[in-house]
């Protein structure tokens, strides 16, 4: 076995294409370990339409900046159906990011999950009137509550 390992040490290209064929090995191996991670269980959301009482989250992705933890936070606890939890995270989040958007809308939704249709309304124009360029998706569901509120507050 000694002249095998002085022969290989001595042949010069052959260690060095085996060091190439043993990374390049380990690279696959180490990629196919990334790409079969286990992904969450992605659970099927229900066909029928979200109650007139309780307005449910459209999109699920989390917010940017500084509050994102407390408004992810909002969001689970509306979820669950505890808007006044949510509605108390969301004022916080307001108080560190009182212009984003999304964070009025979310207490919106909070407020009209607790038939306070009349400051769901208000606050839906709030964050109507902070809307940027690209935020199309969250001024639809803006006009979609606003429009549900009035309905359900009888507001003209």
């Amino acid at each position: 076995m000694t002249r095998s390992l002085s022969a290989l040490r001595s042949s010069g290209p052959v260690p060095q294409a085996l060091r190439r064929l043993l990374l390049l090995l380990l690279v696959v191996a180490l990629a196919g370990c990334a790409s079969s991670a286990k992904r969450p269980a992605q659970t099927a959301t229900p066909a029928s339409e979200p109650s007139r009482q309780r307005v449910e989250s459209q999109e699920k992705a989390p917010a940017p900046g500084p509050a994102a933890g407390i408004h992810a936070e909002a969001e689970k606890a509306l979820d669950h159906g505890r808007a006044a939890e949510a509605e108390i995270l969301l004022e916080r989040a307001l108080r560190i990011e009182p212009r984003n958007p999304l964070y009025w809308h979310t207490l919106a939704r909070a407020k009209f999950n607790q038939h306070r249709y009349a400051e769901a309304v208000q606050l839906t124009r709030k964050a109507e009137s902070m809307l940027g360029r690209g935020q199309e998706d969250l001024a639809e569901r803006n006009r979609l509550l606003m429009a549900r509120a009035r309905i359900a507050g009888r507001m003209p």
